[in-house]
């Protein structure tokens, strides 16, 4: 399986990251500065980046975990919602973003090991195989208490 190198603001994200199997390398832009997080990255295939507050938040990181010549990216604001800015740094397609960020936000370790085999599968054509991210209950479909 492809090595990804997850970067989060979220402490419960990594935990899930490093717990799931998947072989994530993990790190906290709190406790991390831009030149480590480079250096992380060089040992992985592909880095997924998820910040809460923006690219703001964080500027030395994302510069450099971006730009040309770097492992590809996937660059997603730490809430539920997109963040198009961030999203926009991303040198995946905009589709593959999206469905990661749908996994990454349901949380949990299974959530952290599908988007890890859909990225292998997508990015780089690895065979593996992967389910499709949850979608939280509608209304109509949740069980009455």
């Amino acid at each position: 399986m492809l090595t990804i190198l997850l970067v989060s603001t979220a402490d419960t994200e990594l935990l899930a990251a490093a717990a799931c199997g998947a072989g994530y390398l993990t790190a906290n832009p709190a406790r991390s500065t831009g030149d480590e997080v480079a250096g992380l990255a060089a040992r992985a295939g592909l880095v997924v980046l998820r910040l809460l507050g923006g690219q703001k938040a964080w500027p030395e990181g994302v510069a450099a975990l971006a730009g040309p010549g770097r492992q590809p990216l996937i660059a997603l604001g730490g809430e539920a919602s997109p963040d198009a800015e961030l999203m926009a740094l991303s040198t995946v397609p905009a589709g593959v973003a999206a469905e990661a960020l749908a996994h990454l936000r349901e949380g949990g370790q299974e959530n952290l090991r599908e988007p890890a085999r859909f990225l292998s599968h997508t990015v780089f054509p690895t065979g593996e195989g992967f389910h499709p991210p949850p979608h939280p209950p509608t209304p109509a479909t949740r069980p009455l208490p």
